[in-house]
């Protein structure tokens, strides 16, 4: 069997083993999706569209000891659809043979076998090999099974044009969760498990014109006190609606969906470019958030489970420049003279009176002297040691409930968690949802989780791809 991001990876204790049989009362049946049949291998299941679309730089004197096609592609998972998807990987590959390292030139994030949701995430998303209608535990507790990165894409969305580099993982355990009282937030007893599968492209401009973007939301809470019984257990897959016109509406107290790119739309810069004497705030420059609200609803329109999640990159390796995608890292090369004009000419660099500053700066940390660098000394945006690479990441989450009152745990929806039935249809995802209905009385407060990943080019090998536009 090649190797997964799976196959290092020692199993978690036997109390999350069962933990998803508790949960249903029941064996989990895996039938969401197009069934493929169950004929063959695993080694032999084809593709997804979203598998196999990586390959290396060409530029080998830049990018030397990139891995190849072949040793990216080994790492995969078996969806429920009996499809190969792509899914997490280290940034490096270390041949077991020679014990040669090799680059990928990305990262992912947090690697989910550390989630304490990791069996219930593998048992979700296995393959039924047998097609017998049962996930058996050799179906699921194998090296193969994990996260499909594109699972809702394959039946919602433009897998092609998502780049495989923007999938990223984030996750914590044991997370104190706190309620809202009379708008002050306070302890109650309440612990989750939370993690966030999602491809949130900061690199090209994809994501200006396409607000339907895959997310797999995971949670599993324990209450004691006044939050025993608190219910939240899901785990869901969706194209989420990050702000477009049909986006679900918000409700009291929550964020509503939408994209929120850097303020260089409007060419002024207020928080990068400034006099001397100022530093800047980049974080406040170069800063997008991306919310959205996921509704899980029948074809009735009742709804099932809800909640509104929030991505945040610090570092984006393109900032938006009306509708075009600029490269970041240009800031540092910039400035603006006293007629309010753009200048980078480092010939021109005398005439700048505002410009990004600060010694503790990505910018003042890649190029001390800023605009007046030598056009032939300049940092370039897809060099490993360029400071912008999108790794400075937060999730936030918010408040979630569920309307499943009798059940089942599991549904069927379609990529944009609409049309729930309790059988698997065409093009349909598998969804699990608590049985019961959620208290009213209680509302989360919001936890921001620190979701970066070092991405020092030198150990590494992250870089932005040169293609990004």
């Amino acid at each position: 069997m090649p190797p997964t991001a799976c196959t290092a990876v020692a199993l978690r204790a036997a109390a999350g083993l069962a933990a998803l049989a508790l949960l249903t009362g029941a064996t989990v049946v895996s039938c969401a999706g197009d069934p493929i049949g169950a004929s063959g291998s695993v080694a032999n299941r084809p593709d997804s569209a979203s598998m196999g679309r990586w390959t290396p730089s060409t530029d080998t004197a830049r990018f030397p000891r990139e891995c190849t096609k072949a040793v990216h592609d080994s790492y995969y998972v078996v969806g429920p659809d009996g499809r190969k998807y792509p899914t997490w990987h280290p940034p490096t590959h270390v041949d077991a043979g020679t014990g040669e390292v090799c680059y990928f030139g990305h990262e992912h994030g947090d690697n989910p076998a550390a989630s304490a949701l990791w069996n219930d995430l593998r048992r979700h998303f296995a393959w039924d090999a047998n097609a017998n209608g049962t996930i058996e535990e050799a179906e699921w507790n194998n090296a193969t099974t994990g996260l499909p990165f594109g699972y809702a894409a394959e039946y919602g969305g433009a897998p092609a044009a998502i780049l495989h580099d923007s999938y990223k993982v984030a996750l914590v355990n044991g997370a104190a969760r706190q309620r809202i009282v009379n708008g002050t937030a306070q302890d109650f007893g309440l612990s989750c498990d939370q993690l966030v599968a999602y491809a949130q492209d900061t690199q090209s401009a994809y994501a200006f014109n396409a607000p339907r973007h895959p997310l797999t939301y995971a949670i599993d809470c324990t209450g004691s006190g006044e939050a025993s019984g608190y219910l939240a257990k899901m785990i869901v897959s969706v194209m989420a609606d990050f702000g477009s016109a049909t986006a679900e509406p918000a409700r009291s107290g929550e964020v509503a969906a939408g994209r929120r790119f850097a303020e260089a739309a409007t060419q002024v810069w207020p928080n990068a470019f400034v006099a001397a004497g100022l530093s800047s705030d980049l974080t406040a420059a170069l800063q997008e958030r991306w919310d959205t609200i996921v509704s899980l609803r029948t074809a009735s329109g009742s709804e099932l489970a809800r909640f509104n999640p929030g991505l945040v990159s610090r570092t984006p390796s393109r900032y938006r420049a009306g509708t075009a995608a600029v490269q970041s890292i240009e800031l540092c090369y910039s400035g603006l003279d006293a007629n309010g004009f753009l200048v980078s000419d480092p010939a021109q660099a005398a005439s700048i009176v505002r410009q990004v500053r600060g010694s503790g700066s990505d910018c003042a940390r890649l190029s001390p002297t800023g605009p007046a660098t030598a056009l032939a000394q300049r940092i370039r945006f897809d060099a490993r040691d360029a400071q912008f690479k999108g790794c400075s990441r937060q999730v936030i989450f918010r408040n979630q409930s569920i309307s499943n009152g009798s059940g089942p745990a599991l549904w069927h929806t379609n990529a944009f968690g609409g049309e729930a039935r309790t059988t698997a249809f065409s093009g349909s995802i598998r969804q699990l949802i608590a049985v019961g209905v959620s208290t009213t009385t209680v509302t989360l407060a919001a936890v921001t989780d620190d979701a970066s990943v070092d991405c020092d080019g030198t150990t590494t090998g992250v870089h932005v791809r040169a293609a990004a536009q």
